[in-house]
């Protein structure tokens, strides 16, 4: 009705707010109409009283005093978009996003969810946290079901916990030293595509959740990886969900590396795969790569030889595909001739020239 507007603020009296674009004649999908709005502009935030939300003119929420952010702020505590979702299974949802600030080096988004169907609300957080040199990300979830369970629709609650964290122990960049955590746990298998559930760790099409802990070391020609993992099958029923990877141990490192010679790179495999709930295979891999030079034909072909020998060595448990009993030992080679034939095209109208290669 009435708007006054000055250096530091502007007051609008029963007015209109939305961040949503115009479409023509259409109504916004979402606004949030007040008795009155403030805009306080030094400290960037928009005060509302007697405000009310609506999706496509329908009043859902009531706030006697609300406020948020003004779109200029790229970090400051207070209500994010809303979002409004519509799933055949649980109905209409509304996603009211609420971020927190909580200092320089931490933050977190609270996200409730509410349904007009019969589900009760559900519940999501993600907590962000940096430090010197690593970061965390937490991210749960928790809704406490159906109101009226049936065959379809198990009674029970639902949540999930994903988890990311990540360090790095190098001082200089002469050489890498990382550890990552990532782990993944859910306690319903359609949890994520009933809630339609997506977030910075959380796939709602993921059908598979893979944890990890890994350690990763780096220096000139030599690399040290250890890990273990741990894959749950979310459409598999019973105890053959699981599939374990642990230990798993890689190491390369550079044997020599000669003008003459070429050059002779060791890498080294040692790791346990435990599926099926009983069956077991042991692997120790090792493979010796040679690389000669390049030499270049009359005819302008760049030539390069490359050798590798690998020295299988395993032992099986209860597998139907590898053979059983005392541990096996396998050797296997291949030689390869690798030709290039570099090609220039010249442009003469812009006096410029491509470098283009054919590779047999």
């Amino acid at each position: 009705s009435t708007v006054f507007i000055s250096k530091e603020k502007s007051n609008f009296s029963n007015g209109v707010f939305t961040a949503c674009k115009r479409r023509g004649e259409k109504c916004p999908p979402w606004t949030l109409q007040a008795k009155k709005i403030i805009h306080d502009k030094a400290k960037k935030t928009i005060y509302y009283e007697k405000a009310v939300l609506k999706i496509y003119d329908i009043p859902l929420f009531y706030f006697p005093k609300f406020f948020h952010p003004d779109p200029t702020v790229k970090r400051q505590s207070g209500f994010l978009t809303p979002l409004l979702t519509d799933n055949t299974s649980i109905g209409s949802g509304l996603n009211i996003p609420y971020y927190w600030a909580i200092s320089n080096d931490k933050d977190l988004t609270f996200t409730p969810k509410f349904y007009s169907g019969a589900h009760k609300s559900l519940f999501l957080s993600e907590y962000r946290q940096a430090f010197e040199r690593s970061f965390l990300i937490l991210d749960a979830g928790f809704t406490q079901g159906y109101d009226e369970p049936d065959i379809t629709k198990t009674d029970g609650s639902r949540n999930h916990l994903y988890g990311k964290f990540e360090t790095d122990f190098s001082n200089d960049p002469s050489y890498q030293s990382k550890i990552s955590l990532d782990f993944k746990k859910v306690s319903n298998d359609t949890y994520f595509r009933v809630h339609d559930i997506n977030s910075t760790l959380v796939n709602s099409q993921e059908t598979t959740l893979k944890s990890v802990a890994k350690y990763k070391y780096k220096k000139d020609d030599l690399y040290v990886n250890v890990s273990g993992t741990v894959y749950e099958d979310l459409r598999e029923t019973t105890n053959k969900r699981y599939e374990y990877i642990l230990p798993n141990i890689e190491f390369g490192n550079s044997l020599f590396s000669s003008q003459n010679l070429g050059n002779l790179n060791f890498k080294s495999r040692a790791y346990a795969n435990n599926y099926d709930v009983n069956k077991t295979d042991r692997y120790f891999i090792n493979d010796f790569i040679w690389s000669s030079k390049n030499f270049l034909t009359v005819g302008g072909f760049i030539n390069t030889m490359e050798a590798q020998v690998k020295n299988t060595n395993y032992k099986s448990k209860n597998s139907t595909e590898l053979k059983l009993g005392e541990i096996v030992n396998e050797i296997a080679g291949v030689f390869t001739l690798k030709s290039r034939l570099p090609l220039k095209k010249e442009d003469l109208t812009a006096d410029s020239a491509k470098i283009l290669m054919l590779e047999f």
